[in-house]
């Protein structure tokens, strides 16, 4: 990978004028081939007519230079501005984005005209030389172009209709300007070198404009085949050295150990192989839509093999698709995030399984810990791979009410509790296998030997080790339910801090640790496990979920979730804003570091976040699918909707108004 790194930190000022436009690469088929001749575009409502000049320059169709293995298209930056200050209300420096990257005035550009990249392998074949980036833009006018570069630096005619241009030192790019076929009459052709400019220059203005794109503000294509047809051979011998090496690098003396992190890595590389083998390519699309306030984005994985250990997981389950499983609909009506999936063959893991296990255990005998207790540890890692049912995983957050009176350990506590929130997952299996696992970690923390290696290993005195006990929780819940609560104790000095009037000394009573708590509640054939820093949360949030509750208190109320009940889906969920305001206090670190970093900026974010006016609650949908075939299809679809963009303007524009105010 090192080999792309000169042509990517050379291309890297060009991505500034993509602007907010995340610039993949991706794959999919070959494009048509170009017409014989290049046929004049018809003027549209989206293709505006441009004064053209005779081109000098020979304009013939060219063909796409070969072991083009990658090609963006950027369909319309103006579309794409309009519809960011349509959605956002943001309007887009572009003068300040063109000039970055090209030195030059934003009146030059067509901008209704698409923006494209180009990469392309060596055509000269070296294994290690970086691959050939061109950066392809259009100008309004040929001339009025020639006359904008000269008035910096003489633009230089270096064969005929085809100009040298100066972009501007700062962005290490070799620009030439020509003639083009398509919505722009000119374009500028930017890339590392002038050599790889001339040659990606004919298919990027000649043919590359006349073909067709799918109607979205961005595409990509990603093709393996050039990658395979040059790396092929290569890649196997070059990933067994790898493993080598650094098998040898990490060697620990300990030949059980060495022996499993060189069968690890060995695994590894030779299933990298078998994916990069298994790839056609990918294919990225993304698109807004101002009228409906809408935005989507797909990522399609096309695969021609399934010899990978990844391939094959990708579509185990690719027979199942359908609806949500009724799982899904019990996740509580309040989380910010609930995704689900279909389960996997646990066979499937046998081998990592395997291997990890090796690895874990020969890494904890190289730091001492006992003997006698790396069996158990085994035994837990083995337990989270002997099934893997249809589950659904969610979370949200708690919003913890601020300390009273200036207590640290109080603000801790619901530093902790906001920052951690809750999380909450349900199977379709019983209750056992996670009730067992959670008896035997705690039975394994508690032994003698364990805690001795941890005092010895940090120097804590043992009396502050945070405590681990099973216990029976909740109230109204399944009687079998169980929590593994851990309680970091306080140390009396620190305890004392923060405390009015405490001058340092130690306080009459002793703080309450601070707790964290894993719950598993059986629910009949289900079982729910659910972890968080507060209690109440995490009784109101099983009571929710558990058979026989109101369908009011479930995912099942929420609007906007409607596809997940007739679609064809593998896997699939949602996503919001809503995270924020839990991330909003800053975080753990600026408690410790005093409170002047967690004052204004913070109380700003937090103004800001409670004017948005869906609270940042709309979901944002995500669906997987996977199709099989010739060429077999695992796509991954993101859609998000008005609800979610009103958020986005309001909290933005928030924001810069509290920036653009005075500080008092």
């Amino acid at each position: 990978m090192a080999v792309y790194g000169s042509a990517m930190r050379a291309f890297t000022p060009s991505l500034a004028l993509i602007g907010a436009v995340v610039l993949p690469i991706a794959c999919g088929g070959t494009p048509p081939p170009p017409p014989r001749t290049a046929p004049p575009v018809a003027p549209t409502a989206t293709t505006p007519v441009i004064a053209t000049a005779p081109p000098i320059a020979d304009m013939t169709p060219a063909a796409e230079p070969q072991d083009t293995f990658a090609i963006v298209r950027w369909r319309s930056p103006s579309r794409t501005f309009t519809a960011i200050r349509e959605m956002f209300g943001q309007a887009v420096p572009v003068d300040d984005l063109v000039h970055e990257v090209l030195s030059a005035n934003a009146a030059l550009l067509a901008q209704e005209a698409p923006v494209d990249a180009v990469f392309t392998l060596d055509p000269k074949g070296v294994l290690d030389s970086p691959p050939w980036v061109g950066l392809s833009i259009g100008v309004r006018s040929l001339d009025e172009a020639k006359q904008a570069f000269d008035k910096k630096r003489p633009v230089v005619e270096v064969r005929p209709g085809i100009y040298k241009v100066d972009a501007g030192s700062h962005s290490g790019m070799s620009c030439l300007l020509g003639p083009s076929v398509g919505a722009a009459p000119a374009r500028i052709v930017c890339s590392d070198r002038e050599e790889q400019a001339t040659a990606l220059l004919p298919y990027m203005t000649r043919s590359l404009p006349t073909v067709a794109m799918p109607d979205t503000d961005l595409h990509g294509e990603l093709r393996m085949a050039p990658i395979q047809a040059r790396y092929g051979k290569q890649l196997p011998i070059y990933l067994a050295g790898l493993s080598s090496f650094a098998s040898h690098y990490v060697g620990t003396g300990d030949r059980k150990l060495d022996a499993a992190i060189s069968d690890a890595m060995n695994g590894v590389s030779t299933d990298a192989v078998s994916l990069v083998n298994d790839l056609d390519g990918l294919v990225i699309n993304a698109n807004l839509a101002p009228a409906s306030k809408s935005a989507d984005a797909d990522v399609t994985l096309k695969l021609k093999g399934r010899s990978s250990w990844f391939a094959q997981r990708l579509f185990e389950k690719a027979g199942e698709a359908g609806p949500a499983p009724a799982i899904f609909w019990r996740a509580p009506a309040d989380a910010d995030m609930a995704v689900y999936g279909r389960g996997m063959d646990p066979k499937g893991y046998a081998g990592f399984r395997q291997s990890g296990g090796d690895l874990l255990v020969g890494l904890l005998s190289t730091v001492d810990f006992p003997a006698g207790e790396r069996k158990a540890v085994r035994n837990l890692w083995d337990q989270l791979f002997v099934s893997a049912p249809v589950m659904v995983s969610s979370q949200g957050h708690v919003d913890a009410p601020p300390a009273a009176g200036g207590d640290k350990i109080e603000e801790i506590r619901a530093m902790v509790i906001s920052t951690m929130g809750w999380q909450l997952y349900g199977f379709e299996e019983s209750s056992k296998r996670a009730s067992d696992w959670l008896n035997d970690l705690a039975a394994l923390y508690n032994r003698p030997a364990v805690k001795d290696w941890i005092v010895k290993k940090t120097g804590v005195d043992r009396k502050l080790l945070p405590s681990a006990k099973v216990t029976p929780f909740g109230k109204g819940l399944d009687r079998g339910t169980k929590a593994l609560e851990i309680a970091v104790t306080i140390p009396p000095e620190f305890a004392a801090m923060g405390r009015p009037g405490a001058k340092g000394a130690a306080p009459a009573k002793p703080a309450a640790p601070i707790s964290y708590w894993i719950v598993v509640m059986p629910d009949g054939p289900r079982t729910w496990v659910a972890a968080s820093a507060d209690k109440a949360a995490l009784e109101k949030h099983l009571a929710m979920v558990k058979s026989g509750s109101p369908d009011s208190g479930t995912i099942a109320s929420k609007a906007g979730l409607d596809i997940f009940k007739n679609g064809r889906t593998v896997s699939g969920g949602y996503l919001s804003l809503a995270s924020l305001a839990s991330s909003a206090s800053g975080g753990l670190g600026a408690l410790f570091e005093g409170r002047r970093r967690s004052s204004r900026s913070t109380e700003r974010l937090k103004a800001a976040l409670a004017k948005i006016p869906n609270r940042g609650e709309t979901p944002i949908i995500l669906e997987a699918t996977a199709q099989s075939g010739g060429v077999s299809e695992y796509a991954v679809k993101l859609h998000m909707t008005k609800g979610t963009t009103d958020d986005i303007a309001a909290f933005v524009n928030a924001v810069s108004v509290a920036h653009r105010r005075p500080a008092p």
